[in-house]
């Protein structure tokens, strides 16, 4: 058997053997297979699969592409002795902190594996930089000051072999290019890349009466076929008491190969006057992004809109403050969502569209996240959805009990999370709730409390579980393998929808924190005490600069490589990573449980109580609600 590879249960893993030519391949079976496979990461051209696409779970699909025509191979990588080294040359003429040439090359030996020469021959590589400055010239003509300039051209340059201790480039590199999304791909830090630029800065005037004028003209070729181009330019000015800033920038990049035709574009401006002790500030910001080799499709573009308000102190004053007011102008968005669309199967919404496929064959159904989307979708003021959505849509739902507490069932505990995050449920009921008797804040509550039970039982035997750690729900793990720990053979996966219910119950011993502390308004009495305690009992481990840590495993103690995170001797597995949709959850529910201001903010809004009435909710604060088509 291949290393990576896991005979299970008939239908219990993800994968099915099959044959490319006489060769062994692995193909996905979203039904269930008999194996489970590891795949790791070796470069562009250098493996058999490719990441094509992730699993409703987050699981990830791999597929294979053949011989050499993939990024990944099935396996675990085996750590290999290797050594890298570095030569950096430096050398300016002039002066540095004025008019100067300089240039700077680094030179690089990275062998990947001492073990072996089968790799000397594309592990040297160098980088460098070429720039030239004219630093606040003096520009006269006809014997008049017409300001100062100052004007940098540079050239740089990175192999596709060249492997510093650190990326030359990081992803926030290219964003100004609209190549963020690209570079974020595996391997494309790595290849060649070269970058010029010219920059200049004209000066006029000087105290209380001044301009300054910007520009840039940029040139990117990346790999062998990406390129791009970049225009910017900035003013600003002084005027008395007034002062203005204004920005634009346009950006283009195409690739025939890896096609993409990218337009990236944004603008910026900023007024403020000084009226005695205060100096009142207007703003607009404006950003867009499209692809027109996918318009239509996924990651087609997006466009965002800000105005903003301010006042602020005067300078010079012994107390300095400001207040701002911003409002982005997300109802050109959410007005151009075609729910309509989305209903390929009407009354219910698709899961998703894919440009090379169309619409998937499946429609969501049944209480999980999604009734945000379909709360959404009917609150549409330009493309509902049918008011028959929520009736196709609670048909889904499954009632049972759970360690005491009956309750709708959804195992992770995100699907009881994601859609309260927004709406203030306590009081209200749709016809599905009216006939419970409860509403989806108590019902949010019990799932939280079957869950605490479920640990407190623990009939796993996991190490830790109990009142001082808890919640499962989706987040990462540390390895997908089936190992024995102590005499027991467990099962552990990496990201996975972890929970527990009458449904399912999905539990590798992994807590994730956010389980917990998003569900802080449903049960504060069992939820505060327990982040204090993992605070407490694992201290910088799973708490950081920006809260918890995604998630840990404390019965996962075994010295292997883990896919993410780290194996902490004697303590167990802890994530590395802080993630986003967890991270995000946590900070709105702490505001919900302290204020409520999310729910109170959002109870203003016409397209929330449109969509609420629209799928039969009744009673509580919907009651006291203006009618948003009054």
């Amino acid at each position: 058997m291949a290393s990576g590879v896991t005979a299970t249960e008939p239908g219990q893993g993800s994968y099915d053997q099959g044959l490319a030519g006489s060769k062994i391949i692995y193909v996905h079976n979203p039904a269930g297979g008999d194996w489970d496979v590891n795949f790791f990461y070796v470069g562009p051209g250098q493996g058999d699969y490719i990441l094509d696409s992730l699993t409703e779970s987050g699981g990830k699909v791999f597929v294979h592409q053949g011989d050499g025509q993939g990024n990944h191979l099935v396996g675990r990588p085996l750590a290999r002795p290797s050594s890298q080294s570095v030569a950096t040359i430096n050398a300016a003429l002039g002066d540095t902190a004025g008019d100067h040439f300089q240039a700077e090359w680094s030179f690089g030996n990275h062998d990947l594996n001492q073990l072996s020469d089968l790799d000397n021959g594309d592990n040297q590589g160098s980088a460098g930089r070429l720039e030239a400055r004219f630093q606040n010239k003096q520009v006269v003509v006809a014997g008049r000051s017409l300001g100062r300039t100052t004007v940098r051209a540079f050239w740089e340059k990175q192999d596709a072999e060249f492997r510093p201790f650190q990326v030359h480039k990081t992803v926030f590199d290219f964003d100004n290019w609209g190549l963020a999304d690209r570079a974020r791909r595996e391997g494309f830090l790595d290849q060649e890349n070269s970058e010029a630029g010219v920059d200049g800065l004209w000066q006029l005037g000087g105290p209380g009466k001044s301009l300054e004028i910007k520009g840039n003209l940029g040139r990117l070729d990346h790999g062998d076929n990406l390129e791009a181009d970049r225009l910017s330019g900035t003013v600003k000015w002084q005027l008395g008491g007034g002062r203005g800033s204004h920005g634009q920038q346009t950006a283009h990049a195409s690739d025939s190969v890896d096609p993409l035709d990218i337009t990236h574009q944004s603008k910026n401006h900023q007024l403020s006057w000084i009226l005695g002790p205060v100096v009142p500030v207007a703003l607009y910001n404006f950003r867009q992004w499209e692809d027109a080799k996918i318009s239509g499709g996924r990651s087609a573009g997006y466009r965002l809109e800000e105005l903003g308000t301010g006042l602020a102190s005067a300078p010079g004053r012994n107390l300095a403050w400001r207040l701002d007011f911003k409002r982005a102008l997300a109802d050109s968005l959410y007005l151009r969502a075609d729910w309509q669309w989305a209903s390929v199967r009407p009354p219910t919404i698709g899961h998703g569209w894919k440009p090379e496929e169309g619409f998937l064959p499946y429609d969501w159904r049944g209480y999980n996240e999604a009734m945000l989307m379909y709360l959404m979708a009917l609150g549409s003021p330009s493309h509902p959805v049918a008011p028959e959505a929520w009736e196709a849509w609670t048909s889904g739902y499954q009632w049972g009990n759970f360690h005491g507490q009956e309750h709708l069932g959804f195992a992770p505990l995100f699907g009881h999370q994601y859609t309260l995050v927004w709406y203030d449920m306590r009081g209200i009921r749709d016809p599905f709730m009216q006939e419970k008797d409860l509403d989806y804040f108590e019902n949010s509550r019990r799932a939280v409390l079957a869950q605490y039970d479920y640990a407190l039982e623990n009939p796993a035997g996991w190490v830790g579980y109990g009142p001082r750690l808890w919640g499962l729900t989706a987040c990462d793990g540390p390895v997908n393998e089936t190992v024995e720990i102590n005499g027991t053979t467990r099962t552990f996966n990496t990201y996975w929808a972890r929970g527990a219910s009458f449904t399912r119950v999905a539990d590798d011993g992994t807590v994730c924190p956010s389980a917990a502390a998003a569900s802080l308004p449903f049960a504060p009495d069992i939820v505060l005490p327990t982040l204090m305690a993992m605070k407490e009992d694992h201290g910088e481990l799973l708490f950081g600069e920006y809260g918890f840590l995604d998630a840990l495993n404390p019965t996962f103690t075994l010295d292997i490589p883990v896919q993410h995170g780290r194996v902490v001797p004697g303590r167990g597995w802890y994530d590395t990573d802080y993630l986003g949709i967890d991270q995000g959850p946590i900070l709105a529910m702490i505001e919900n449980h302290r204020s409520g201001l999310v729910w109170e903010t959002m109870k203003k809004n016409p397209h929330i109580i449109r969509g609420l009435k629209a799928a039969g909710f009744a009673g509580g604060w919907l009651e006291d609600g203006e009618n948003p088509d009054d």
